[in-house]
């Protein structure tokens, strides 16, 4: 049996259509205003942001760092068994990182069950995973939140 399901080919085409369909229905002067209006609330949400930031500080949660301790211990011992790049990062003050990067990215059945464990909780423990193609390499990038955001 074989199932496929192009779901991402098929929005793909439907937004682009509906983008389209919306541009030809307005004038130039439309399009215009449309733009300014876009500049202008990206302005304001970016000073709005930067004074958010200005009032957040950043406190230490030791139970998530100790957490976070064990992934990145696991990611380098999956790192090594599969033979990736692996950059872990705790330097941004909003979240640590680990990052596989390499040319194929392959979990085998023949992999110990511990590496797909450890893979699993990567995914399963991150607050984001993103996964993307970058200078001819495969980057799997984990997020996690290590410590506590408290406005001042």
């Amino acid at each position: 049996m074989k199932i496929i399901k192009n779901f991402f080919d098929v929005s793909k085409r439907e937004i682009e259509k509906e983008l389209e369909e919306k541009k030809e229905e307005k004038m130039p002067e439309e399009l215009q205003a449309e733009a300014e209006k876009t500049r202008a609330e990206g302005q304001y949400l970016f000073e709005k942001l930067k004074m958010l930031e200005q009032q957040t500080v950043f406190v230490h949660n030791k139970e998530k760092y100790e957490n976070f301790e064990l992934l990145y211990k696991g990611a380098l011992i999956v790192a090594e068994c599969l033979d990736l790049n692996v950059e872990i990062s705790t330097e941004n003050a909003y979240h640590a990182t680990i990052q596989f990067t390499t040319e194929n990215f392959f979990l085998v059945k023949d992999a110990a069950q511990e590496i797909h464990l450890i893979v699993g909780m990567l995914f399963a423990f991150a607050d984001e995973a993103w996964i993307n193609w970058k200078d001819g390499l495969l980057n799997i990038t984990f997020f996690f939140q290590i410590n506590d955001m408290v406005r001042r």
